[in-house]
């Protein structure tokens, strides 16, 4: 959505700052909030933040105010309190069950949750994957809820900004595949590839925990191949940063590492280890990212050699990441302007004094093109079909505003099997993505009318690439084409689970 801003936003955002229960979350949360710091006013809630949290606030430059005294059944409540119905609330951790949700939204707020986990139940207006979602449909949410996943929206730390970092051809190697004991065979194999490559790299720098220091120093000393290896542990992200600036070729897993790698312009290879890697590795490898060092179960050092000499031979060093941490930034204040919009998005019943609006928004020749028939209306057969339809049982007619302006309208016609829809847009309001609201918000309004489980579908023309793209985005089944008056038509459809009405 395109529109001219009044004012920042207020952005209220909740994580835990204990390393124990959840820094990771917190680290997170920063990342979010420093993508927004510019264009919305942001207060974070922490919950038993230690020093480490505190200082990494304050560097961040965010504003905090420690809860840990307030009781946790109380904590929605006073953020509620505190929001206000037009401010945006960021929920990222697994102690926000369906209650605590709840009281947010039911307070007025828009509420934003990000989601790594797919076993859960969200109510968010917004549910944000930084995963490409193999099956988007699987995120349990209302109709209402927006689903925006995908490496565009990667949460990249502000240390890792490759903005000021030209491609370079330097000769250090980066290895780091996290700080666990099971590690500890992939170090050794990375090792055993550099020398096998016979590549010469000035310095090699292996990041890793403190309690693993021991374990390391032995491996290199077992290997007793590579001069001028360096293992540092426990670093600050401004530390890691400075190694990654400092290097030109990584080894890692497919964490979060891999995508600050990418992030500051690294050639990486990277591979999996575990399970919960598959989904980032995959993906990583679909987007060209990496040069796919696969199981490293089951790599040989060998073939992580050959990887090391195609990747310091490869001319797609150059190629532009996914992971640019100003285009990440644009994104995320793109969907800060679309919440905005949303907030001031509401739908009410049509009535008869909207008849005229109705005949104008019928009679636009891009609406008459995308209609099965294409003649203009006749204002007279409008206003009969308008009353006809306006009091029918097996009608819903509801007209969208924002702002305060009518923008559009969206209409659901009972055929005995499903909810057929019929929806459009204002032109002067069109490419602001209202098109898919509408629809979700629409969906969300007959279900509470309906209460029980409906179909809803919609047909639309091959060449009406706009609708035929709002149908596919909100995850509509796409079913075998139909005619009507020798047209061919897209025929879509979504069943609508009525299990989140108690909202």
């Amino acid at each position: 959505m395109n529109w001219a801003r009044k004012h920042k936003t207020q952005v209220f955002l909740r994580a835990d700052g204990n390393a124990s229960i959840g820094f990771g979350h917190l680290m997170r949360t920063l990342a979010f909030a420093s993508n927004l710091k510019d264009v919305a006013d942001l207060l974070l809630f922490v919950r038993d933040p230690d020093d480490l949290a505190k200082k990494t606030c304050i560097s961040y430059d965010i504003e905090f105010q420690d809860i840990s005294r307030l009781p946790l059944e109380d904590e929605a409540d006073y953020i509620a309190s505190r929001a206000g119905d037009k401010a945006i609330v960021f929920l990222d951790g697994y102690a926000f069950d369906e209650e605590y949700q709840t009281k947010i939204i039911q307070k007025g707020c828009f509420l934003v949750c990000m989601d790594d986990h797919q076993d859960r139940r969200y109510l968010a207006n917004c549910i944000i994957n930084v995963a490409e979602l193999t099956d988007p449909s699987l995120v349990q949410k209302p109709i209402y809820s927006k689903l925006v996943f995908g490496f565009r929206y990667a949460l990249i730390r502000p240390e890792f900004s490759r903005d000021d970092s030209p491609i370079k051809n330097l000769s250090q190697m980066f290895i780091c595949f996290g700080g666990g004991k099971e590690t500890l065979p992939y170090i050794r194999k990375s090792i055993q590839a550099i020398y096998l490559s016979q590549k010469r790299f000035n310095k090699v720098v292996i990041v890793t925990n403190q309690v693993l220091l021991e374990d390391i120093n032995k491996i290199i000393s077992d290997e007793n191949s590579i001069d001028s290896i360096e293992v540092k542990h426990s670093l600050k992200a401004k530390e890691m940063a400075v190694v990654l600036m400092n290097s030109s070729l990584a080894i890692c897993s497919s964490s979060t590492v891999a995508l600050e790698c990418r992030a500051m312009n690294l050639t990486t290879i990277c591979g999996y280890f575990v399970e919960n890697q598959i989904n980032i590795y995959n993906n990583l490898v679909k987007q060209q990212e990496i040069f796919p060092a696969q199981n490293l179960n089951e790599t040989s050092a060998k073939q992580l050699s050959e990887l090391i000499v195609k990747a310091e031979e490869s001319e797609d060093n150059l190629k532009e990441s996914i992971f640019n941490l100003s285009h990440i930034r644009k994104n995320y204040q793109k969907l800060l302007m679309n919440w905005e919009g949303e907030m001031d998005f509401n739908l009410r019943k049509a009535e008869n004094r909207d008849a005229d609006t109705y005949l104008v928004w019928a009679n636009h020749p891009d609406v008459r093109r995308n209609a099965i028939s294409t003649d203009p209306i006749i204002p007279e057969n409008h206003y009969r079909w308008f009353n006809s339809r306006i009091n029918s049982p097996t009608t819903l007619m509801l007209i969208a505003e924002w702002q305060e302006k009518s923008v559009g309208q969206i209409r659901f016609d009972y055929s005995g099997e499903s909810w057929e829809i019929d929806y459009s847009i204002d032109a002067e309001f069109r490419g602001m993505g209202f098109g898919e609201l509408l629809i979700r918000k629409g969906m969300w309004y007959l279900l509470k009318q309906e209460k029980k489980e409906i179909l809803v579908s919609g047909s639309v023309k091959i060449d009406n690439l706009a609708s035929n793209q709002v149908f596919m985005k909100l995850h509509f089944r796409e079913d075998e084409n139909e005619f009507k008056s020798n047209i061919e038509l897209r025929k879509f459809s979504l069943r609508l689970s009525p299990q989140f009405l108690y909202l």
